[in-house]
């Protein structure tokens, strides 16, 4: 029997990539066995800001050794999280009962047995504050979200979010910010990217790497995410919201992000203007308006009164760039009904001369559609996870 499943795992992929699962899912009524949709040789990480005292009373259990889950929340001395290497089978044991483990927020991560041997591949938890630093040539570093505590009361308040700021980078490296989670394919995967610096922007037969020293504060309101950097990078992450419905940008040339979770009102963002120069503005979206009768609209006004927008409506849209070669001094982002579906904006205005002679006329747009199975979750994967669970169920009652 146990052959049989383990061929069904290996034929239907399931071991090979990444997982997660929320504390609250483990009842106490008997222990929960993972091994299934868990490779042998992953790492186990937990994203938790729940009281250690409950924690302490979960149990994990993999190949000859016992762990508490509180261990779990102390980082490694360079600030990433601490993990249990998984030697084979995976078990959960808790003495909450069902009132405690219902109210728990954290959930477990698990990397793929390639990923936790991998030197560049690093996971960092966002509880209250967190620095996060990688050296190498080349690094993957998954960002976990935990509960956003916040007494205020906003419409816009997501349930995780990590803020970022203070982000260093040379001029010569290249860093991406990608939504989901890191799969099997994702040294080459690209059509999950929602941030990125620089930007390059195409003239006819030349490109120009257009770099950003100031980025403004990034609101990431997502359960978990990463990002990919070929050169060192550094930056402040914190579990806080701030509300961006109107925004003013911090200074001429810059950058940043908006990100739906469910809920998003307008939002406009107030750019600085440098009247002594040319420039170029835009924005790089993936926008996953499933319902044709809604829509995502972004516009930007100039300086000479004209302006420019875009709606996406009722398709898929993933790593649109859209910029015309002047400065913007408002973007705003509405949508037709909150939940309309995710989408990811990076918005720019740059202020400065990127060519010494420019005979490209306004509203230039690049497309890229590109089919994607990381839209939010692999829903292919997800599939062939609930074949595969349907058939051990059958096979074991």
């Amino acid at each position: 029997m146990y052959i049989l499943l383990l061929l069904l795992s290996l034929i239907f992929g399931v071991a090979t990539n990444p997982n997660y699962f929320y504390l609250r899912e483990f009842s106490a009524r008997d222990n929960h066995y993972v091994y299934d949709m868990v490779e042998s040789g992953a790492n186990l990480y937990l994203a938790s800001n729940d009281d250690w005292m409950y924690l302490k009373n979960i149990t994990i259990r993999t190949g000859a050794h016992t762990y508490t889950l509180e261990k779990l929340l102390v980082p490694n001395d360079d600030g990433s999280a601490a993990s249990i290497p998984i030697p084979g089978n995976f078990s959960i044991v808790t003495t909450n009962n069902n009132t405690v483990t219902a109210k728990l927020s954290g959930f477990f991560y698990f990397t793929t047995a390639l990923q936790a041997q991998d030197p560049t591949f690093h996971v960092f938890v966002v509880q209250t504050t967190r620095s996060v630093s990688v050296t190498g040539m080349k690094s993957t570093v998954v960002i976990l979200n935990t509960l956003l505590k916040a007494s205020l009361l906003d419409g816009d308040l997501p349930h995780r979010t990590s803020y970022v700021t203070n982000i260093k980078q040379s001029p010569n490296t290249n860093l991406y910010f990608h939504w989901d989670m890191p799969y099997d394919d994702w040294k080459s995967e690209t059509n999950n990217t929602f941030f990125q610096n620089p930007i390059v922007l195409k003239k006819g037969t030349e490109s120009v790497r257009m770099f950003f020293d100031h980025v403004e504060p990034l609101q990431i309101a997502l359960e978990y995410w990463y990002f990919t950097v070929d050169g060192p990078v550094s930056m402040d992450m914190e579990n806080k919201f701030e509300n961006d419905d109107h925004y003013n940008a911090t200074a001429t040339s810059t950058t940043g992000v908006m990100i739906s979770y469910y809920y998003f009102y307008d939002h406009f963002v107030n750019f600085q203007l440098d009247w002594s120069s040319g420039g170029v503005s835009g924005y790089f979206t993936s926008a996953f308006i499933d319902d044709r009768d809604s829509y995502l609209e972004i516009k930007l006004d100039y300086y000479d009164y004209s302006s420019s927008d875009k709606l996406y409506q009722g398709c898929n849209n993933v790593g649109v760039l859209s910029y015309e070669y002047q400065q913007a001094y408002t973007l705003s982002a509405s949508v037709l009904q909150i939940g309309d579906g995710p989408f990811y904006i990076q918005y720019f205005n740059f202020a400065g001369d990127l060519w010494h002679t420019s005979t490209i006329g306004n509203n230039v747009t690049s497309t890229t559609p590109v089919p994607t199975t990381h839209k939010n979750g692999s829903s292919a994967v997800f599939a062939m996870e609930f074949v595969v669970l349907v058939l051990m169920v059958l096979l074991l009652s």
